[in-house]
């Protein structure tokens, strides 16, 4: 099976996908480019039993992507590598919280210095743990530093998405676990991932953010899913915030099954588009 977990626009009007195919039972990390209409460019696979989870143009014409790799370890590294305009590999790197680790990267960004954000998580199983994990590079992708959060034996926490805000700092979009909750969170980190702030959302039951935007005022609008409000089941949950994290308002979106959001783009004359399922 062969799927997408993140598209973005290219500077040549046209966009390029990431995730992941399947070939002879074997998957691979994936990256297709196309024309503004669609068509293929090219389309190139990477490593064996790896995937991408989230690409971004590099400002080389390039490209950056995260994900999984067990390339170097059979339970899996949070990976980043670049490749240049055409596909072609440049370089990989591998990041491994620990022995016996299950490590990934959901979400990459580009950073003011010419390197790179990863956010994702490392799963260590011998704790019955997953923490929240974010990791600095230089332009090479050499390690700079990683933050971890959510350090409590037997407690599951996940960073999805990470931008760089327009004050320079981080901010990161997850979970992390809160008594026998896991409620949906938004930290904000500075340039050297001293953690600024944590909010927590939500309600009673398990709650979970997938991706922030930042608004043109200033704040932040967070998408993800909530069991504890809206017309059953999960919904969306989309909040908006301020510069500190502070909630101004929130809504969901569903019915009486289960719905879950995404992804959050925009503003863009007041207007957002949210994707989830």
């Amino acid at each position: 099976d062969d799927e997408f977990k993140d598209v973005q626009l290219t500077a040549d009007g046209g966009y390029i996908a990431a995730g992941s195919r399947t070939m002879s039972g074997v998957y691979y990390a994936y990256l297709v480019k196309t024309d503004v209409d669609g068509n293929v460019a090219w389309e190139r696979t990477y490593g064996a039993y790896c995937y991408a989870n989230a690409v971004q143009q590099t400002p080389d014409g390039g490209y950056v992507f995260t994900g999984k790799s067990t390339e170097q370890d059979p339970w899996g590294d949070v990976n980043l590598r670049k490749v240049d305009s055409a596909g072609l590999e440049q370089w990989s790197r591998y990041f491994n919280l620990a022995a016996y680790a299950d490590d990934s990267g959901h979400s990459v960004a580009l950073t003011p210095d010419g390197g790179y954000i990863v956010a994702g998580f490392g799963g260590l199983w011998s704790a019955g743990q997953t923490r929240m994990w974010v990791i600095k590079t230089d332009a090479a992708g050499n390690q700079m530093w990683n933050t971890q959060l959510g350090t409590t034996p037997g407690t599951y926490n996940m960073a999805q998405d990470v931008l760089v805000a327009s004050d320079g700092n981080y901010v990161v979009a997850g979970h992390l676990h809160n008594g026998p909750e896991q409620d949906p969170v938004l930290i904000k980190l500075d340039p050297d991932g001293a953690t600024l702030w944590i909010k927590n959302y939500g309600g009673a039951g398990d709650d979970h953010f997938n991706a922030v935007t930042e608004l043109d005022a200033g704040g932040f609008a967070v998408l993800g899913s909530t069991s504890a409000f809206g017309a059953g089941g999960s919904d969306a949950y989309l909040v908006f915030t301020d510069n500190d994290g502070n909630e101004l308002s929130s809504r969901t979106f569903g019915g009486a099954g289960d719905e879950y959001g995404t992804d959050v783009v925009g503003p863009s004359a007041g207007q957002f588009a949210l994707a989830g399922y």
